[in-house]
């Protein structure tokens, strides 16, 4: 998708004015901004990043990492000792339907998750 608007404005040069490519599932260097021509052409040709050896496709892997290990907030409840942690969790236009939590190869169990912004920002989670 070329875009030169999002939500109605136009795009701010920071983010690729005057047109940029939209590629949902895709990482950024797919992902050209500050477009101000293009050439079609009749064969694949590799492009920048490719020529540097980085994947041709680069679809967007589920990702998710813990970014907040809160031990000042330590909780006890029945005896046992709970430390919050927290993260993101991300993929790309598939979105994500929650986040598991695995704690010494105990059994998975859901996170609490934020509801996203949208279907292709990052999640925030939170477990105890």
């Amino acid at each position: 998708m070329l875009a030169y608007a999002w939500d109605g404005p136009p795009i701010p040069f920071e983010h690729g004015f005057p047109l940029r490519i939209w590629l949902p599932d895709h990482y950024a260097m797919k992902q050209p901004k500050w477009i101000m021509g293009m050439e079609v052409v009749s064969e694949y040709q590799p492009g920048y990043w490719v020529e540097r050896s980085w994947d041709k496709d680069a679809r967007v892997k589920a990702t998710s990492v813990i970014d907040t290990v809160a031990v000042k907030d330590l909780v006890e409840i029945d005896g046992q000792f709970l430390i919050p942690i927290g993260g993101i969790a991300f993929s790309g236009d598939r979105g994500i339907s929650k986040v598991e939590v695995s704690v010494d190869d105990g059994p998975w169990q859901e996170a609490w998750s934020r509801a996203p912004v949208s279907e292709t920002t990052w999640v925030i989670w939170r477990y105890e």
